[in-house]
C-alpha cells in the first residue's frame, strides 16, 4: 500500500508530466515567434511577424494564379535535378503537405 510521501512523490511527478509539455510548448511557440519577428528589423513589435505573414500569404496567392504556376513549375524541376536539392526540397515539401 502507498504511503503518504509515496502519493505525494506520484501526484507530483503526474503534474509534471501534465504541466511539462504545456510550459514547452507555451515557451517554443513564443521563441519562435520573437525569432521571426526579429527577423524583419522594424522598431513596431508585431510588425515584423505581421510583414512575413502577409508575404508568405502573397506568394500562396500568385503560387495559385495561372500566371505565376508556370514559373513554379519550372523552378521545382530545376531543383528536383539538383542532386542534394532534391532530397531537401522533396523532403520539406512531403512535410508540409503531411
Amino acid at each position: 500500500m502507498a504511503t503518504g510521501k509515496t502519493k505525494i512523490f506520484r501526484y507530483f511527478f503526474r503534474g509534471l508530466l501534465f504541466i511539462v509539455p504545456l510550459a514547452l510548448t507555451a515557451y517554443i511557440l513564443l521563441e519562435s515567434i520573437q525569432w521571426l519577428d526579429g527577423l524583419i528589423p522594424v522598431k513596431v513589435p508585431g510588425l515584423g511577424l505581421l510583414i512575413i505573414a502577409v508575404t508568405i500569404t502573397l506568394f500562396g496567392y500568385l503560387g495559385s494564379t495561372l500566371l505565376v504556376k508556370p514559373f513554379f513549375d519550372i523552378m521545382e524541376r530545376l531543383i528536383i535535378k539538383l542532386p542534394l536539392a532534391n532530397i531537401i526540397y522533396t523532403s520539406l515539401k512531403d512535410l508540409m503537405v503531411a
